[in-house]
């Protein structure tokens, strides 16, 4: 009777102990079903950004799987399009081992622009440098890495940067630290517009200035950045930066804080975007046949396609429904549709 009741205890036991194998494993697929991986650091060519203005701030602080953000009261301040080049004999000297170059043209007012300097190779992609209104950080001694693409959440690459600097005529070194964090996913929400999957690339960096021999730590720089990378979009449908330079050498103590909603992907009065516009076949050998509502196609102003360093390779302003790539060698490419508003929307695809 003991000996039966023990074995059945057992059994009992490893009955619980099989369910919470099934249980957990089911549990665990479920928390990753938000996640993707990062394809890749840098938005789409030609991406439109609306600047916007939070009336009463944006909390980011949620983290982990599963996360939920709320962007609320965004008041639009003014256009931000990316656009991508080669370096030229020049930048490839200053700034040794770039391979693309990110231009952030200010539409509003007299156009201004910022310049995000990348190496992109088989070892990841890394900053090289930033040159961003009075202050040039020329990342020559140590780049920043970000990774190697894609990520997948929970990558954490962490390191010491270090380089040169100039400021309003000063110019010294730097060194510090940068990391770059895959550190959630979840949805995130902007009320009456958008609701969307999302990836979060987190990345933050911490400076210090000298200017050698007689003159060190005579300043900081503090960055957090967020880019929230869509999902259906594979592009970066949000992203925010927060840069603090303070010197009392230098005589200066600013706080630059800039939020940024990809404009065709998170306005909902958009006509194109990644859920209306596709194509096929991905990857594609001789011809791009696009898909697109019937009554969209009056709002198409022309389409083209770029390499992944966001120059134009071919454009097309009439028989838009299908386009020839046979000329193209294999590799990674973007096909962008323009509206007649000017909005553009663009995804990769891949030429066999």
């Amino acid at each position: 009777m003991f000996g039966s009741f023990i074995a059945h205890c057992y059994q009992s036991i490893k009955t619980i102990h099989m369910e919470k194998k099934l249980i957990l494993p089911l549990f665990f697929v479920f928390s990753l079903g938000y996640s993707q991986n990062i394809t890749k650091f840098t938005s789409n060519p030609l991406t439109d950004f609306t600047i916007v203005n939070p009336s009463s701030g944006i909390d980011q602080l949620p983290s982990g799987m599963d996360a939920m953000w709320t962007f609320d009261n965004l008041n639009a301040t003014g256009t931000n399009i990316d656009s991508y080049a080669a370096p030229n004999g020049s930048q490839s000297t200053t700034f040794p081992g770039t391979t693309t170059i990110l231009t952030v043209t200010t539409q509003d007012g007299t156009p201004t622009t910022n310049d995000l300097l990348l190496r992109v190779d088989g070892t990841g992609t890394y900053i090289t440098g930033i040159i961003q209104e009075d202050l040039t950080l020329n990342y020559n001694t140590t780049n920043a890495f970000i990774g190697v693409f894609p990520l997948s959440f929970g990558t954490n690459n962490s390191g010491n940067v270090s380089g040169t600097f100039s400021y309003q005529g000063n110019s010294g070194t730097f060194t510090g630290t940068f990391t770059a964090t895959i550190d959630a996913y979840g949805i995130l929400t902007i009320p009456g517009d958008y609701s969307e999957t999302v990836t979060r690339l987190s990345i933050t960096q911490n400076l210090s200035f000298s200017i050698p021999p007689l003159f060190n730590n005579i300043g900081t720089l503090s960055q957090t950045s967020y880019y929230y990378y869509g999902n259906t979009s594979d592009n970066i449908d949000f992203r925010y930066n927060n840069i603090s330079l303070v010197s009392g050498f230098l005589g200066i103590n600013v706080t630059n804080e800039t939020y940024e909603r990809n404009t065709v992907e998170t306005l909902s009065n958009s006509t194109i975007n990644a859920n209306t516009f596709s194509f096929y076949p991905n990857p594609v050998k001789d011809v791009i046949t696009i898909n697109l509502d019937s009554t969209l196609w009056q709002n198409i102003d022309s389409a083209s396609i770029f390499n992944v360093e966001g120059r134009k390779i071919t454009k097309k302003t009439n028989d838009l429904n299908s386009i020839s790539v046979q000329g193209l060698e294999k590799g990674i490419y973007f096909l962008a549709l323009k509206s007649k508003s000017g909005t553009i929307t663009s995804k990769a695809f891949i030429k066999n």
